[in-house]
């Protein structure tokens, strides 16, 4: 329902695939670095911790709107440019260590244990588990807007003392034993990927059919198509129409439907606009930003 994508460069993405982009187009979001040392360190220590897979942090991340595209090898991350999303940091050496902080360029580095790495431009922790999960910014190019909210509600899930008596899932479609973590600090980590990605965002929402307690399950991508023209796809995981509102942090020109839904005009309002999203279905526009700041909003 949510219609045919018409660009190539950005294809419809179930929760937890990277879309296809092209590699010679600017995209306004995170790259995970990936490490085989790492994972066989992670797999190492798991009986005894249980700490969440670096999949399965990805995916969460990107099911709460963060912006992440692709993957880079850690032993290639210098031939590629943007932000970088390290999972498990602890689990690095050394010398891989250093060149990422001397790179210069942005880390969001999000794990149980940190005590190995410097004081951060900004971190907070989470509040549960017996290995809570920490996230640290290092080396910001922009200002954070925001201070994380982590507190939540007490959660039942406790890991065992005794590893032994954690019971293995029974059936492969079932989660594995992970240490428990809070929506709070994994959005907050979903926010600090946005905003230092440079990427729009999903400013509220709102549903005609919006039960009690209802939380909009919404993910964004973009990518820059000509200069001041960017793609976006908005996807929704939820079972009831959305009407998102997004802000491109810069006045719009025009916007353009480039799928079959929804049908009716889409005007901005100065930086922002508003769409309906169908459940479970995709909507991608293409915003043309004002060139300048008198330029009166469009729309095709």
């Amino acid at each position: 329902m949510g219609g045919q994508i018409v660009a190539d460069e950005m294809l419809s993405h179930a929760p937890g695939n990277f879309p296809i982009v092209r590699p010679d187009v600017f995209q306004p979001a995170a790259m995970v670095l990936w490490s085989d040392d790492a994972l066989h360190r992670h797999l190492a220590e798991f009986p005894v911790n249980c700490d969440w897979s670096a999949h399965r942090l990805t995916w969460q991340l990107m099911q709460l709107g963060a912006p992440i595209q692709s993957v880079v090898d850690a032993d290639a991350f210098q031939k590629a440019d943007g932000p970088l999303l390290i999972p498990h940091p602890h689990l690095l050496d050394e010398p891989l260590r250093r060149r990422l902080l001397d790179s210069g360029r942005p880390l969001i580095a999000i794990g149980p244990d940190l005590t190995q790495w410097p004081q951060a431009d900004l971190d907070w922790t989470d509040v549960h588990g017996s290995r809570p999960m920490e996230c640290r910014l290092y080396n910001a190019r922009c200002d954070v807007t925001f201070i994380a909210d982590v507190a939540a509600a007490m959660m039942d899930q406790t890991l065992p003392s005794d590893p032994m008596e954690i019971l293995d899932s029974t059936y492969f479609r079932w989660d594995l034993y992970f240490q428990p973590a809070s929506q709070p600090f994994l959005a907050a980590c979903a926010k600090l990927i946005q905003q230092v990605s440079g990427a729009c965002s999903i400013e509220s929402h709102k549903s005609r059919e919006q039960p009690p307690g209802h939380q909009a399950r919404l993910s964004l991508l973009m990518s820059e198509r000509a200069p001041d023209t960017y793609r976006i796809a908005i996807k929704s995981n939820g079972d009831i129409y959305e009407h998102p509102t997004i802000d491109l942090g810069h006045p719009i020109h025009r916007i353009a439907v480039r799928t079959s839904f929804p049908v009716s005009t889409i005007k901005p309002d100065g930086s922002r606009f508003t769409l309906p999203i169908p459940p479970h279905g995709i909507v991608v526009v293409d915003v043309e930003r004002s060139r300048t700041p008198n330029d009166p909003g469009s729309q095709e």
